[in-house]
């Protein structure tokens, strides 16, 4: 076998294994996902936890579990069995979904439940920061002291939320630094 022969077959197998990286890479961009979070019922009173999740996975593996928590400027409140988020800010509710009904009414005083809303909200990936974050740690113990160097990317995302009655939620998580956590209509990069 030539050397040109065996180099046309080489570089047809690197193109057709870089072709179907770039196929099997290419994640979506969003995803239909349920938000979960915890109820709890406390004096007779049923509560949402400050923190709710999508699950971004489908988007990247990277994303995994997107958080959503209060911060001073939004809270997570239950009204009768709607999820609501209110942006202190702007003075606004949003519904961000319902829970069922049978599950709020079942809860135990004192008992806290998982549970997830019923319909759906969109996640968008808008836009995505990446940096290298390289720190050194140290530590000393009986055997004397140690320096460890550490690696990670810090990554910041700004995602938007469509929720079924056609309304829309930025969640910025860190992307803009000049912009609240949450804020309503379509981000704005």
């Amino acid at each position: 076998m030539s050397r040109l022969s065996l180099l046309k077959g080489s570089t047809f197998f690197i193109v057709t294994c870089l072709c179907i990286l770039v196929q099997v890479g290419h994640a979506a961009t969003e995803a239909n996902e349920a938000l979960y979070g915890y109820l709890t019922k406390f004096k007779g009173e049923v509560y949402a936890s400050s923190n709710w999740y999508l699950n971004a996975t489908v988007i990247s593996s990277k994303l995994g579990t997107v958080l959503l928590e209060d911060f001073s400027d939004s809270k997570f409140e239950l009204d009768g069995n709607k999820l609501m988020l209110t942006l202190k800010h702007e003075g606004a509710r949003i519904e961000m979904g319902t829970i069922d009904e049978s599950v709020i009414a079942g809860l135990a005083e004192g008992e806290r439940a998982l549970v997830q809303t019923q319909d759906t909200v969109k996640l968008t990936l808008i836009a995505k920061k990446s940096r290298p974050s390289i720190s050194l740690g140290w530590g000393c113990g009986i055997t004397g002291c140690d320096f460890k160097p550490r690696a990670e990317i810090k990554r910041k995302y700004l995602f938007e939320l469509s929720l079924n009655d056609g309304q829309m939620v930025c969640l910025n998580q860190g992307y803009q630094s000049d912009r609240t956590k949450f804020y309503s209509g379509k981000c704005s990069k």
